[in-house]
């Protein structure tokens, strides 16, 4: 195990049997002028992951850097993201989930070269290219170039990079808790994290987030994504109003009042009865 490590890659993994190896290499094949470590969070996968990570411990010769556990039970994605950082000594947190992939080998290295030179500044990113189960280009998913810079209010307001293309600075902080209990954990994050700097994109190869049937997020449903995004806001909502901050919490309730209405009309356009009554009656008591 790396004694000192300045980064701590974070690597997620559930039921990723078809794509861990992949992932593993990308990370591996770094190229830095400092140390790092990998660590791998196994949730209690059901597949081959488990073996798949062990064989790759057992024969890989910069194996060193890994640090490995497979959760005896299943924590959820939120709670073992923060096991997995937690567990982390570096300076410096970045991320690659067990079904995405790096695309730049002096991908951390030209990260950290930035935070180290500007201390203004919480988080790094860089584009990123959406690929299928086979690893080709998907590319009605694209989105272009990411925004150049995020200001604080625009990470303290949840505007993110993807966090697979992230490098950011370890919080002087503890997670807070509330973060285990909701779906956009890295959204939640990005707003914790604009209370500390800005964000800057930087020129550096995409990484490649998959999308596949799998996945804990890129094919779930509008219903599902409105009720997810409605849980987010209501938490920082309650969140910024605990640290008296006026601004954050009015804008989040305006949020959580937004993201309400839009489930309710989707409900009317689907004819969904008893849906429409959950949604109006928190719709109504949102506005009034």
């Amino acid at each position: 195990m790396i004694l000192n490590p300045k980064v701590s890659v974070l690597m997620i993994t559930y039921k990723h049997e078809k794509f861990i190896e992949k992932a593993i290499n990308s990370v591996l094949e770094q190229q830095t002028d400092f140390d790092y470590e990998l660590i791998i969070a196994n949730d209690n996968s059901p597949d081959a992951t488990h073996e798949i990570v062990k064989g790759i411990i057992k024969n890989h010769p910069k194996a060193y850097l890994i640090k490995y556990f497979n959760n005896p039970v299943n924590l959820g994605p939120n709670a073992n993201y923060i096991k997995a950082y937690n567990s982390g000594t570096g300076k410096y947190i970045a991320i690659c989930e067990g079904d995405d992939y790096w695309g730049d080998n002096l991908k951390l290295q030209k990260q950290v070269d930035f935070l180290e030179e500007n201390p203004e500044y919480v988080l790094t990113y860089h584009d990123v290219k959406y690929v299928d189960e086979n690893g080709l280009s998907l590319r009605n998913f694209s989105k272009g170039k990411a925004k150049k810079e995020l200001k604080r209010i625009d990470l303290l307001k949840g505007k993110q990079p993807l966090f697979l293309t992230t490098c950011y600075r370890k919080l002087p902080i503890d997670i807070p808790k509330e973060m285990e209990n909701i779906i956009n954990g890295d959204t939640f994050l990005t707003s914790i994290l604009g209370n500390y700097g800005k964000g800057k994109w930087l020129d550096i190869k995409p990484a490649y987030y998959r999308y596949h049937s799998g996945g804990i997020w890129s094919l779930k449903e509008k219903e599902y994504k409105f009720k997810a995004k409605i849980q987010l806001f209501s938490v920082l909502k309650s969140h910024y109003r605990s640290q008296g901050l006026q601004d954050l919490e009015d804008y989040f309730a305006n949020q959580l009042f937004l993201y309400n209405k839009m489930l309710l009309m989707l409900y009317v356009k689907e004819k969904n009865y008893s849906g429409i009554k959950y949604a109006l009656k928190n719709y109504l008591y949102l506005k009034f």
